[in-house]
């Protein structure tokens, strides 16, 4: 860029762009506010952020093979030789063989040539290519069998770093804290060729969900609306590149759910992704899927239709049913049953990763002590309500505990922790230097007590790490300050 378009470039932005900053309050959840109001943009992704840094040192050829590449890798529900069948070297030595079944990795260093020069393309040039290469690509993909990857991009990153450092973590959640910690032994384009390398065998020899037909969809379509300005996405993850918007109020049709989003088809035809929070439907089976559920009954309760023993018994949730909840509200939750239902029952009764708002006045909740008696129109008459023994600490307990401001971040999946426990809702990642492994932590947030039995790299000082039960609650819950009671 010569010095005279970095000047109008300036110009413009300052003439041009307006930035708003905007307050909010102390307990939002960011992640959701973003997912509603980003209707212009998106966030920087960390392996974006990655990229950009290895990229840093090549030089201009370089940095074309290595975007190539790493793009290629990066759509993990497209085979990587399908994303590079085309990438070759003037026509020569296809990158996996005329027969697609072998990997020429010396083809990464040939095809880096300084006198091979990157042609950029101007925005008319790329307007006047892009209709024929889309119908070429339409053409190509019929009659081929869709698949699902098991994991996301930046998930199998961390696998591949694992390769550098055994002892980092497998989780997303600290993928630049990883690559700083790794960037001095890495050699990008080495490390480009032992990703490529690791992304055919993934593909070659990992088990994949098998997408379904569209057909097959369409016939499973229900109707939902859209409660929020939502963003419609390529995948099922705010991670994913947003498509467009879907406007409130809007009507859409639902093809399948994953792990808390929708499939679905907007009025355009256009089928992506978006947050199943934000969609109503009518479909209780639908709205609801176990892997989805972040609760659990501790004891049998009584589901109501408000959050108050004022409000009349809906039914009786019984020991040990799991729950989705929606909501929290003056120590009540709001939440859905398998069947649909959709009630409220005290929090003391109820074991969930979602922030419990505790009541301003006293602690009071209802416990089922006797059987519900039916009337002759086979709806529930009556219930006995008493004051619950649930909650494990009292208020001047807390209050007389030692009380910490930190900094919360969330995470989850199958590992061990630094004790050798598993972790569970209730386990959290602590700085051992600042809160001991074994020490017993209440967290008014969530009305409950945790125990410190895990650490990360990046958990030192004032910071906590909560395992969840889900990445959509950990993605939802982000990074928050909090208030925390040290209790012994």
């Amino acid at each position: 860029m010569s010095e005279d378009e970095k000047l109008r470039f300036k110009e413009y932005l300052n003439n041009n762009v307006i930035i708003v900053r905007t307050v909010l309050p102390s307990d939002t959840d960011v992640a959701a506010y973003f997912e509603i109001m980003n209707n212009r943009g998106e966030q920087l992704k960390e392996h974006e952020i990655v990229k950009a840094l290895m990229m840093k040192e090549l030089n201009s050829t370089q940095r074309s093979t290595f975007s190539s590449i790493w793009d290629a890798c990066s759509q993990m529900n497209i085979p990587v030789q399908k994303s590079l069948k085309d990438y070759r070297l003037h026509g020569e030595y296809p990158l996996f063989g005329t027969n697609y079944d072998e990997l020429n990795l010396q083809f990464i260093k040939q095809y880096n040539n300084d006198n091979i020069v990157c042609t950029p393309l101007n925005i008319d040039e790329i307007l006047a290519s892009s209709s024929e290469e889309i119908k070429n690509n339409e053409a190509s993909d019929e009659g081929e069998v869709k698949y699902e990857s098991i994991i996301d991009f930046p998930n199998f990153l961390m696998h591949i770093f694992k390769h550098y450092n055994s002892d980092c973590q497998l989780n997303s959640n600290y993928l630049y804290e990883t690559y700083e910690k790794i960037k001095g032994d890495l050699n990008s384009m080495e490390f480009l060729g032992f990703m490529l390398k690791a992304r055919t065998l993934f593909d070659r020899y990992i088990i994949k969900s098998q997408g379904e037909d569209e057909e097959v969809e369409n016939a499973k379509a229900v109707s939902g609306t859209v409660t929020e300005n939502l963003n419609f996405r390529k995948g099922p993850s705010r991670d994913e590149e947003i498509i467009s918007v879907h406007e409130r109020g809007s009507k859409i049709e639902i093809l399948s759910e994953s792990d808390g989003w929708y499939k679905v088809k907007n009025s355009d035809g256009e089928v992506g992704w978006s947050h199943s929070e934000y969609i109503k439907t009518s479909d209780t089976k639908l709205s609801w899927s176990e892997k989805d559920t972040n609760g659990t009954f501790k004891n049998t309760a009584n589901m109501r239709k408000g959050a108050s023993t004022n409000y009349e018994v809906i039914k009786v949730v019984e020991k040990g049913e799991k729950v989705k909840v929606i909501s929290a509200l003056d120590g009540w939750y709001k939440y859905q049953t398998s069947d649909g239902e959709i009630g409220w029952t005290h929090g003391s009764h109820i074991d969930s990763s979602v922030a419990l708002t505790p009541k301003s006045a006293s602690k009071s909740s209802e416990s089922k002590t006797s059987k519900l008696s039916k009337s002759s129109e086979g709806k529930s008459s009556s219930s006995n309500k008493s004051q619950s023994s649930e909650d494990s600490l009292s208020s001047s307990e807390i209050s007389s505990k030692k009380s910490m401001t930190v900094s919360a971040t969330a995470y989850s999946g199958h590992t061990i922790t630094a004790t050798g426990t598993t972790p569970k809702w209730g386990t959290i990642a602590v700085d051992p230097s600042v809160i001991p492994y074994g020490t017993k932590v209440y967290i008014p947030r969530f009305g409950r007590t945790f125990v410190a039995e895990d650490c990360g790299g990046a958990i030192k000082g004032n910071k906590i790490d909560i395992f969840m039960n889900s990445e959509s609650e950990c993605n939802s819950w982000g990074r928050r300050s909090i208030t925390i009671q040290i209790l012994d």
